[in-house]
């Protein structure tokens, strides 16, 4: 179901995503889907992008119309893939996998979704990212000219000379570029050095946008707070000021920005968290963020600057800080 705009005023926008997700027993035959809502069950194992993006993508599940048939072959080999991530993550906390292994697993589990869907892919980052210590532009300045083979050369010797850890980084952005085009979902334009008025228009405009960052209750070490604050009749979560923060290192976690408000000298970004359960009657549960503290978290795009060798094609991409479910789903489309 499309989110439904609550607030649309020149200071503040707010969407209200639907509650659950549709009903997997009832068939999918078109939008809008009208199918029951059922309760989603919260985040499981490493997943926070795949989660974050159910509220923006259409979801066909098993019983359907002819014509989407081929969106519904993508999904159920993305769903394979979460299943094994889940899986993965289940047995390392049950028999204390060490983190090297851990990791090899979780990296073997992204190539293959990426195989399954005949990528033939080798992606190098580019622009301002530096691993190792050694600025990628450098490699590309004296790797001579740019062609297919020359391309496909230094990037495996360079992949292949990356610690495990870096690896598994730059494979997991991709993956998640691939989720973003399966889902038919939109880059947007907002990046972080932006005014909160930016934020807006691209709310306004393209309704709510997964973000990754340092961002939602897994980073604070303190429950959150019920405002005495409402917004459109919704209860507002929030942590106060000097709240204690975890370390900011390792996994950065995605969240759903569904609004943003300025309020006298306050602006305020709204969120809902994949972590949460999300129920078809109360709904999502909302919470509230200074937007100096909600942009100071995010300190990476959730789609970092990369070439993609894609079959005989090289396709750019530049940094990303989030996305829209913008693009309408239409059966046997050209992708």
């Amino acid at each position: 179901m499309k989110p439904v705009a609550l607030l649309f005023t020149e200071t503040a926008v707010l969407w209200e995503l639907s509650g659950g997700k549709p009903d997997r027993r009832e068939p999918f035959i078109g939008l809008p889907d009208k199918r029951t809502r059922v309760i989603q069950q919260s985040q499981k194992g490493p997943l926070c992008a795949y989660y974050s993006m159910l509220p923006l993508r259409v979801r066909i599940g098993p019983t359907h119309s002819s014509s989407f048939q081929t969106f519904r072959s993508d999904e159920k080999i993305i769903s394979i893939w979460r299943k094994e991530l889940i899986a993965i993550s289940s047995r390392r906390y049950r028999l204390l996998i060490n983190s090297e292994e851990y990791e090899a697993c979780i990296n073997t589990c992204h190539e293959n979704l990426l195989l399954a869907f005949g990528i033939n892919y080798i992606y190098m980052a580019l622009g301002d990212i530096s691993i190792k210590g050694i600025p990628s532009w450098k490699i590309w300045h004296s790797s001579g000219p740019l062609t297919k083979e020359n391309l496909l050369r230094i990037v495996k010797n360079y992949f292949n000379s990356l610690p495990l850890r870096d690896r598994q980084a730059l494979i997991h952005n991709f993956v998640i570029r691939v989720l973003i085009e399966k889902y038919q979902l939109e880059y947007s334009s907002w990046t972080p050095e932006q005014p909160i008025d930016s934020l807006m228009k691209n709310l306004k405009e393209h309704g709510p946008m997964t973000v990754s960052g340092y961002l939602g209750p897994v980073f604070y070490l303190a429950p959150p707070r019920l405002s005495a604050r409402k917004i459109s009749d919704h209860s507002l979560h929030y942590f106060p000021k000097g709240t204690q923060r975890k370390p900011e290192f390792g996994d950065c976690h995605a969240i759903i920005v569904i609004g943003a408000e300025k309020i006298g000298d306050q602006e305020l970004v709204y969120y809902s968290d994949p972590h949460d359960i999300s129920d078809p009657i109360s709904g999502r549960k909302i919470y509230a963020q200074s937007y100096n503290t909600f942009v100071s978290a995010i300190h990476q795009p959730l789609a970092i600057k990369a070439c993609l060798l894609d079959g005989d094609s090289l396709r750019y991409f530049s940094d990303v800080y989030g996305v829209h479910a913008h693009r309408s789903l239409q059966p046997n489309s050209d992708r």
